[in-house]
């Protein structure tokens, strides 16, 4: 997947695969996470075809460290 934008509620994503249904549960990394870093669950909120990827709507199911949000900024 590719990181569109972050916020402090969740991810906007685009994905090359099929669609990911409302409700799944994903696991995603910051894109320049150093080695060591802990995976972070995502719930999906809503997908929708976007020209040749899904857009996939994500919100965190925690609350993350500002370290952690500032790597999904970056």
């Amino acid at each position: 997947a590719t990181l569109l934008d972050a916020s402090h509620g969740g991810l906007r994503l685009a994905v090359r695969r099929e669609q990911i249904s409302e409700g799944s549960l994903l696991m995603v990394m910051p894109p320049q996470a150093p080695p060591g870093t802990a995976w972070v669950p995502v719930l999906v909120k809503n997908c929708r075809p976007k020209d040749d990827a899904w857009e996939v709507g994500c919100q965190f199911t925690h609350r993350l460290p500002a370290q952690t949000m500032q790597l999904f900024a970056s």
